[in-house]
């Protein structure tokens, strides 16, 4: 039978039904265009940040992040001073996972129509605040106005400290997972707080038997997921030694989900997930890291194979489903 509908009215059903476009997905179909890196660019897209040589055989890490309104804060009950602090900490973050130190920030911002002088002020006030903590100087940047949510975009400059990054292709067979601090709960205002893990993330690059890193900021297992994927292999998790934030289990008693869910899904812990050699695993859970002050547990295993499962206490183990629980953008 004919469509009787106007031609936009058509075009309209078609494009409420098409699939939702994902950020992995994306992020593939880019790699694929761009093909392989050229120097001096060493590390392209596909990682926490990119790495493009310097002179004298130093490193330039380089990495852009941003936050929009509705989406990385509510604007409703969340300060715009905290939404600069975040936007600028969120790339930081990913920064601390390739052992950087940051150097310099550009920021962009696309204001709505009415913004005022006091809110610009506050949003550059945690600009600010964040630009002292992490030593990136904010050199320059970009504004614009917008119809639509405040969007704030920074890129980042930092220094490598490792002459080679300990990517997420890194982990082999045999390693252990291991991840620092603890997790879940940030939605409680530790994704607003960013403390990112620079000094350890230094350590670690510079750390004998530590083959992968990467920022945890997806969700425990959605990221874990993905270094498992770009090594070639299979991670094994034991949920019991997942280390649970406080905030976790507070949110727990609100949602009536487990802690440990939380801790597996919740997202924005920027904490730093990272494979090594069982030798040096042992030796980094014993000290700590940034001078004992940061715990290091580990929690399972990669091992040949796919995905990731975890391990549970009668000895069976179940599919990670979990992992695709974190944040996901979708379009």
């Amino acid at each position: 039978m004919r469509d009787s509908r106007p031609d936009g009215a058509r075009a309209a059903g078609r494009r409420r039904v098409r699939a939702p476009l994902r950020e992995d997905d994306l992020v593939r179909r880019i790699r694929a265009r761009l093909g392989r890196s050229r120097f001096p660019v060493l590390v392209g897209p596909g990682h926490d940040a990119a790495l493009v040589a310097w002179p004298r055989g130093a490193g330039l890490v380089l990495k852009t992040d941003q936050v929009v309104a509705g989406v990385h804060f509510d604007p409703s009950r969340e300060s715009l001073a905290d939404a600069g602090y975040k936007a600028l900490m969120r790339g930081v973050s990913d920064v601390a996972a390739f052992g950087g130190i940051p150097v310099a920030a550009l920021v962009s911002a696309a204001l709505p129509a009415g913004f005022t002088l006091r809110e610009f002020d506050a949003l550059f006030a945690g600009l600010r605040r964040a630009s002292r903590a992490s030593g990136a100087a904010i050199v320059g940047g970009d504004l614009s106005r917008t119809e639509g949510p405040l969007v704030v975009a920074v890129a980042l400059a930092a220094r490598a400290t490792a002459r080679r990054p300990k990517l997420r292709s890194g982990a082999r067979p045999g390693d252990r997972v291991l991840v620092t601090g603890r997790l879940g709960g940030s939605r409680l205002g530790r994704h607003l707080r960013i403390a990112p893990r620079l000094r350890a993330g230094r350590e670690l690059a510079a750390a004998r038997g530590v083959h992968a890193m990467m920022d945890v900021s997806d969700g425990f297992l959605k990221d874990l997921s993905r270094l498992a994927r770009e090594s070639g292999l299979a991670a094994v998790v034991r949920p019991e030694r997942v280390p649970v934030h406080a905030d976790a289990r507070r949110l727990a008693r609100a949602t009536g989900r487990s802690p440990i869910a939380h801790a597996l899904g919740d997202g924005e812990d920027h904490e730093i997930l990272f494979a090594a050699a069982p030798r040096a695993a042992r030796a980094l859970c014993r000290s700590g890291l940034e001078g004992g002050r940061l715990p290091v547990t580990d929690v399972g295993e990669f091992r040949r194979g796919r995905g990731v499962r975890l391990a549970l206490a009668n000895g069976k183990e179940i599919s990670g489903a979990a992992a695709e629980t974190g944040h996901e953008h979708v379009f």
